[in-house]
């Protein structure tokens, strides 16, 4: 059997298929003895077709191959445009919940400015610099600085790709920053077990509490 090769980082993009759905293309593809479409590879190492090359060495079956130049007239520079190629191959699939787009439309973003700075000697477009995420508090609204209205513009146009709004790209963004969800939190918002909206606003009431507590009152009447 032809061995191909796997980047972890290519693999890691694709969101894993459901248990019933990779229960459904296993059968599939038993049925068939061979996998029903060919796997895509870029240098001999697979950019779509993760899941059809493992059930086909899981079970010894053949499987064919093609180069996504020759199936898409695609050429990629690097492993950044393999990555953006990856990424927009996901949006087309249905069942993918609200989060989960979100987080392939955050992934797409520094990808899409790496991009930008190649292209950037052509290209007239402007796309900000890549920095840590700078949201706005839970708590407050301020003004938006320049900056974040040239963020805002990006999360709109990466949201559009994805048939989300930006502002479900915003949350999103803030309810995966580094201590604002639990990891059970994250994978029930993965699966669409808990609303986006629902769990936003949960965070946000909990961190108003959090500021309100830590205020010091100078002691008086009130």
């Amino acid at each position: 059997m032809q061995e191909l090769k796997i980047n972890p980082t290519f693999r890691d993009l694709i969101p894993p298929l459901s248990p019933y759905e990779l229960e459904a293309l296993e059968a599939e593809i038993r049925h068939w003895a061979r996998a029903y479409a060919p796997i895509i590879t870029w240098n001999g190492t697979i950019v779509d077709g993760h899941h059809r090359y493992e059930i086909c060495k899981k079970y010894n079956l053949p499987f064919e191959t093609i180069s996504v130049e020759e199936k898409y007239g695609v050429k990629f520079e690097d492993e950044n445009d393999a990555e953006l190629w990856i990424i927009n191959n996901q949006f087309s699939r249905r069942n993918l919940t609200d989060f989960i787009r979100g987080e392939l439309v955050l992934a797409r973003e520094p990808r899409l400015k790496i991009q930008a700075q190649k292209n950037s000697a052509k290209d007239n477009g402007y796309i900000p610099e890549s920095s840590e995420s700078e949201w706005q508090n839970f708590a407050t609204r301020s003004p938006k600085s320049q900056k974040e209205r040239d963020e805002s513009r990006v999360d709109a146009k990466l949201g559009k790709k994805a048939g989300i709004s930006r502002e479900q790209v915003r949350k999103i963004k803030k309810l995966k920053e580094e201590g604002v969800c639990t990891d059970k939190e994250i994978k029930q918002l993965r699966e669409g077990e808990v609303k986006i909206n629902k769990k936003f606003m949960e965070k946000r009431r909990d961190k108003r509490v959090e500021d309100l507590k830590a205020t010091e009152f100078p002691e008086g009447k009130y």
